[in-house]
């Protein structure tokens, strides 16, 4: 009796992953077993978010005051959290003053726009991985040539 091959799923849609992934950098990948991949992704998209919270501080997840960059922002999900706890001090403040005075802006380095863009672009870095994440089917190798079967030779065992 001859068996068939099992032809792979032509979808292979993967929602708990796409989630994972979207709630922390390279989770998804980590799930799936790509390890390596998920250190790059988590160490890569991380630094890119938190060397934005470090160039600007976490006011600049804010939606409220800019609701075009948070769209992007809000790709990783601890920007969420983040302008959570920003609308929760400010409701809790006690001081009314603006937090930013309009009359003196400071022309030097636009640190607070570098941050919303290092948030942004990381949220849109994260999105990628989400996408490539939902759609890779669990334990996916990539077939590398190596030095021995790229020659044409087959590997002898």
């Amino acid at each position: 009796m001859a068996q068939t091959p099992q032809t792979p799923n032509p979808d292979p849609w993967n929602p708990t992953a796409a989630v994972a992934a979207w709630l922390l950098p390279g989770l998804g990948h980590y799930i799936l077993g790509e390890k390596r991949r998920a250190l790059i992704l988590a160490c890569s998209i991380g630094l890119v978010w938190l060397g934005g919270l470090v160039i600007g501080g976490t006011s600049v997840i804010n939606h409220k005051a800019h609701m075009a960059w948070f769209a992007g922002q809000a790709m990783t999900a601890p920007s969420i959290l983040i302008d959570l706890g920003g609308q929760f001090r400010a409701e809790r403040s006690t001081d009314k003053t603006p937090a930013r005075d309009p009359i003196f802006e400071p022309s030097f380095g636009h640190m607070y726009e570098q941050g919303i863009l290092y948030t942004a672009m990381a949220g849109l870095l994260n999105l990628l991985a989400v996408i490539d994440v939902a759609y890779r089917p669990p334990n996916h190798r990539q077939a590398y040539p190596t030095p021995d079967t790229a020659s044409g030779q087959e590997a002898r065992a």
